[in-house]
């Protein structure tokens, strides 16, 4: 795909007047106001099998069509899933692992859906990243994608419960009880799910303005004053 090389210029010169120092691009696309913004420049290569545009419009295609039906059918199955299993007691162990499991999915498809809304509120001639994905970047919101992990976890911990009850049926009760499955399900998830917080809490979006493409962009990258690199998407 496109490799960006980003090269961090501060056009801001402190020394100047109040007005110029204090002035800042507005985040808004073809304007060539550069005050306040870090420069940067955007190459394709002739070997990238898809374009950046064409990129630009897959994703916010998948945002807008895709990620909302998603959302709208997983939300009310998921939703439908924690009445049922809230039904039958939370006091069996496979019906608290499903409820958790279910529970931790309708937070990461409400995550994704609020990770995309950006795609339906901007036109298709702009860029990806809107204010949403500012919002969730710089609050260090973007640490939600861990409870993904917690879904494998959960699903793995289902597998076990029952590979127990087949192997041991007399005596899967002693082996593990409720309150076992409880603590389980708790230290695991936060184990697995918290630690992305750790890994996003570095990354920020920033101003920045593409030379090439003539254009005020929001752009990640991480906290650290060293030279900025490339960075992956948090998405």
């Amino acid at each position: 795909m496109d490799a960006f090389l980003y090269v961090y210029k501060e056009i801001t010169n402190k020394t100047s007047s109040t007005e110029n120092s204090s002035t800042v691009a507005p985040w808004s696309q073809n304007n060539s106001s550069q005050w306040g913004c870090a420069l940067v420049m955007s190459l394709e290569y002739a070997y990238d099998i898809v374009s950046r545009q064409a990129l630009e419009f897959i994703q916010q295609l998948k945002g807008v069509v895709f990620i909302p039906l998603i959302s709208m059918f997983g939300a009310a199955s998921i939703c439908l899933s924690l009445v049922v299993f809230y039904k039958h007691g939370l006091s069996s162990r496979i019906n608290l692992c499903l409820f958790a499991l279910e529970l931790v999915n309708l937070i990461n498809i409400t995550y994704l859906f609020v990770l995309n809304v950006d795609s339906l509120n901007m036109p298709f001639d702009t860029v990806l990243e809107g204010p949403v994905y500012e919002f969730l970047v710089n609050n260090n919101l973007t640490g939600l994608f861990g409870f993904g992990y917690a879904a494998v976890f959960l699903s793995a911990l289902v597998a076990c419960e029952r590979c127990i009850c087949v192997l041991f049926p007399f005596h899967s009760k002693t082996l593990i009880s409720t309150q076992k499955m409880a603590v389980a399900v708790i230290a695991g998830t936060c184990f697995v799910s918290f630690p992305r917080f750790i890994v996003t809490a570095r990354y920020r979006i920033i101003c920045a303005f593409d030379v090439r493409m003539d254009r005020t962009i929001r752009q990640l990258t991480n906290s650290a004053p060293a030279v900025a690199t490339t960075t992956p998407s948090l998405r």
